[in-house]
């Protein structure tokens, strides 16, 4: 895809280090990473440049983790629900698929909040915060880590 608009192709790619992560390979979220081609390295690397986002309103954020309010974390919530109007199926796989999407966009804070607001009692985690020190633990082995996290991923900003 052109994403920068210069006439350049860019590869978009998903990562999958959070394939089969406390959930099956269909249930797991793969974020997107942009790759753009840097002529001095005369290869690909990663653009996180073009794939930071503004942050979501507190409506969105609130309409996301409504959805994992009606089931239960581990996928034994019953029958399905209708997703939020316009809102991807891919991001309802888990419940950390979106704060992926919002971490992957530059938004960690808004992926902490939404955790926050989504966060229910379940089986794979103990607690809210053993959730995150497993999430960030598996975020840090991802391929694309250290590109990213100087621009985008900032842990810091993380529980």
């Amino acid at each position: 895809i052109d994403a920068a608009g210069d006439d350049v192709m860019e590869i978009k790619v998903s990562d999958d280090v959070f394939d089969y992560w406390h959930t099956g390979h269909a249930g797991s979220p793969f974020p997107k990473v942009l790759l753009r081609f840097d002529a001095k390295k005369r290869a690909y690397v990663v653009a996180p440049e073009l794939m930071r986002k503004p942050p979501p309103t507190k409506t969105v954020l609130a309409t996301h983790a409504n959805f994992w309010k009606k089931i239960s974390w581990d996928g034994s919530g019953g029958n399905p629900i209708p997703l939020p109007a316009g809102v991807s199926p891919q991001l309802f796989t888990t419940p950390w698929g979106y704060a992926l999407e919002l971490i992957y966009s530059g938004n960690p804070e808004a992926a902490r909040e939404y955790i926050d607001l989504a966060w229910r009692e379940n089986k794979e985690f103990a607690s809210k915060q053993d959730f995150w020190d497993k999430f960030k633990a598996e975020l840090q082995t991802s391929r694309f880590y250290a590109e990213l996290s100087p621009v985008l991923i900032d842990l810091a900003k993380l529980p």
